[in-house]
């Protein structure tokens, strides 16, 4: 005949499989609970842990069932004294062996009181259990009614440093001091190397950060035909919403009851820290409610999701949730755990649990939006609106009537906007119109450039900008004066302007009135002109050059001709010094560039440049062959400005007089300074042949 037996290797198995040292203190703390005890205190410290509760302790027998691996009279749902039962496996005790090699119990049922001791390293060495014998002495003074006090000795170092960082943690310490949901026992935990033993949480501001409470009660919340409901609690009114019609068989069971107690918060400028500490899950950095299964902590951060909607609207989701989930079983094998208790075994009801807590979770959050928004459709509205002196003010608000008008404090009958200042109207549905009556603005000159090409038409509006006091629409400027006069010409109908000549200071005096607002500005306004860039040149010159293209255009001219031009350019910019010969070289350099341009013409050539001048100043030969040919459009105007100038002031036909006037009188008859005027004939000149040279 064999006996069955238990080797002492199986209990260190048992206890050092224990999931981890939160799971274990948890065990010990639950069964001071299911003995009825309302006080548990456990002080901890690197030598000695020790439990203390003060309920119904133990009898001899009931210390031989505790001894017995595996034997309990404990039925899981069962209430006993009150109490639910959550633990029937008779290896709870056994969780004392994950923080040490000794263990003491002293316990007191009755009035009397027995003491026993354990030693894993004496367990461990047994074959078999059955012959080891465990002596429980007597105690004769007892100095409590009832009660057990767990002391544990030879403390395990690595498993006393991982158990110290949990209760290190403010959420993990206030999580354990509250693993019993029930105001019936104290929990109270005592750290050698601290004297703070829960955490703190700055909740002064927490109401304000409120949005709603969601209440739901299996057996208490269903209507008339029923169907279950939760509910939502909102500046004190009730809101119901059905749930699912397949979860009402589920809850139907009358050994499943499912209470749910959860405060819905916008923190805003405040922080999870405002939240008590039991709530943060430190791994994720979120808050998340409690779960409880039997009024015992049930440690699982992902059993309810709060982000649940996250994949459908980031509106839809309230992610700072708080408060407690009940879970009551009056009956074993309704929903089974693994062994820390931290998951549930995948069963029909567990499934149903799991998906009862998703719809909770995402149905109240999207309800809970839907009543935020109806909210905020009938809340008041403010609008703050603008009007200028005398404008006609927006007052619309749907079809509401106006309640009543305040301006400086006092109540009006009516809105004006005669003068600066603000006004509220607020209407019968209490919406709010702020209106601020201002002055407007000065209409705007704002120059745009201030470097202008030589031969280059330009409109006013290329030049400058000229707007309303709105900035809505374009002003004609009743004044636009420029000068020097002789360095441009301008056409006031048409607002465009053309310097014919470089200059280094150029006045533009600029005068507008705003029609909208009557007021009238002035402005000064400074530019310079200068030929453009062309081959033969890296530089564009500025009034110290006499001599060059009207446009952007290659200077392939005979070589002559083009040195010619540069050392007049020289002895212009030192005309002071070379006056004379400046002016009696000019007649010279002109009849060269007209006998140039009569050959590119093909025309017949005359011995008197006057005869020839008129070759090539015929329309058919300018416009057609020269000026109407340019492509650039703005170049095109610019040059056909400063030929019709010359043209409208008499000037274009006389240059050939006046040029043999500087070859025999020089500097007696003509001084440079009445030349100069000719300047621009004699650019356009040399535009004319450069073009034809192309």
């Amino acid at each position: 005949m064999a006996k069955l037996s238990v080797s002492g290797k199986f209990i260190k198995e048992v206890s050092q499989n224990i999931p981890g040292t939160k799971f274990a203190i948890i065990e010990l703390i639950k069964n001071s609970y299911e003995a009825q005890s309302s006080s548990v205190r456990i002080y901890i410290s690197p030598e000695k842990i020790t439990i203390q509760d003060n309920g119904k302790g133990m009898n001899l027998e009931e210390i031989d069932t505790l001894l017995t691996v595996s034997d309990s009279n404990k039925i899981f749902g069962q209430e006993v004294g009150g109490v639910l039962i959550s633990g029937e496996k008779g290896l709870g005790f056994f969780s004392v062996f994950k923080f040490g090699n000794k263990v003491k119990v002293d316990t007191a049922k009755d009035s009397k009181g027995y003491s026993f001791e354990l030693d894993m390293k004496e367990i461990s060495s047994q074959k078999s259990l059955y012959n080891l014998d465990i002596p429980v002495k007597k105690i004769d003074d007892i100095k409590i009614h009832s009660g057990t006090t767990i002391t544990i000795t030879e403390i395990y170092k690595e498993t006393f440093d991982i158990f110290k960082q949990t209760l290190d943690k403010d959420n993990e310490l206030m999580r354990l001091i509250n693993v019993i949901d029930s105001p019936e026992i104290n929990v109270e935990i005592k750290k050698s190397w601290d004297e703070k033993n829960t955490g703190s949480n700055d909740i002064t501001r927490l109401d304000e950060a409120k949005i709603a409470s969601a209440l739901f009660d299996s057996k208490l919340m269903k209507n008339k035909n029923g169907n279950k409901f939760f509910k939502l609690l909102r500046n004190g009114n009730e809101y119901k919403f059905e749930i699912d019609k397949k979860f009402n068989e589920f809850f139907d069971n009358e050994n499943i009851k499912v209470n749910i107690d959860i405060s819905v918060y916008n923190l805003k400028g405040l922080s999870k820290k405002h939240l008590p500490d039991i709530y943060y899950n430190s791994v994720n950095d979120r808050v998340v409610p409690l779960i409880y299964i039997n009024k015992c902590l049930f440690d699982n951060y992902t059993l309810y999701n709060s982000e649940i909607n996250s994949s459908k609207s980031n509106k839809q989701v309230f992610r700072q949730q708080v408060g407690k989930i009940s879970l009551i079983l009056t009956s074993p094998d309704l929903i089974s755990f693994n062994s820390d208790r931290t998951k549930m075994t995948e069963s029909v009801n567990s499934i149903l649990f799991q998906e009862f807590l998703n719809y909770f979770s995402s149905n109240m959050q999207i309800f809970l939006r839907n009543i935020l928004d109806k909210e905020l459709e009938k809340k008041p509205k403010t609008y703050n609106r603008t009007c200028f002196i005398n404008q006609t003010p927006d007052l619309k608000n749907d079809n509401y009537k106006i309640k009543y008008i305040i301006h400086n404090e006092e109540k009006k009958d009516k809105v004006t906007t005669d003068s600066p200042g603000t006004w509220e109207i607020v209407y019968s549905n209490n919406d709010k119109v702020i209106l601020d009556v201002l002055e407007r603005p000065d209409p705007i000159i704002k120059q745009k450039i201030s470097e202008f090409l030589v031969g280059t038409e330009y409109r006013f509006d290329d030049l400058f900008i000229f707007e309303d006091c709105e900035s809505t629409r374009k002003i004609k400027p009743l004044e636009f004066t420029v000068t020097p006069e002789d360095c441009r010409s301008m056409n006031r109908k048409l607002q465009t302007i053309t310097f014919n000549r470089p200059c280094s200071n150029i006045f533009f005096k600029i005068s507008i009135e705003d029609k909208i607002s009557n007021k009238k500005i002035n402005g000064e306004y400074m530019g310079v002109s200068q030929f453009p860039i062309s081959n033969r040149t890296s530089e564009v010159g500025i009034e110290d050059v006499m001599v060059h293209p009207l446009m952007q255009i290659d200077q392939n001219v005979k070589e002559d001709i083009y040195i010619f031009k540069n050392q007049l350019n020289d002895i212009y910019k030192d005309r002071k010094k070379y006056e004379y010969i400046l002016i009696s070289s000019l007649r010279t350099f002109v009849e060269l560039v007209v006998n140039d341009i009569v050959e590119k013409l093909g025309e017949k050539q005359d011995k008197y440049l006057e005869k020839n001048f008129k070759i090539i100043s015929d329309s058919k030969n300018i416009k057609d062959r020269f000026i109407n040919k340019i492509q650039n459009e703005r170049e095109k105007a610019g040059v056909l400005e400063i030929y019709n100038q010359a043209f409208s002031q008499g000037r274009y036909d006389g240059t050939i007089s006046y040029l043999n006037l500087t070859t025999h009188g020089a500097g007696r008859i003509i001084s440079l300074k009445q030349i100069e005027t000719d300047f621009p004939i004699i650019n356009l000149l040399y535009t004319y042949l450069c073009f034809l040279n192309l």
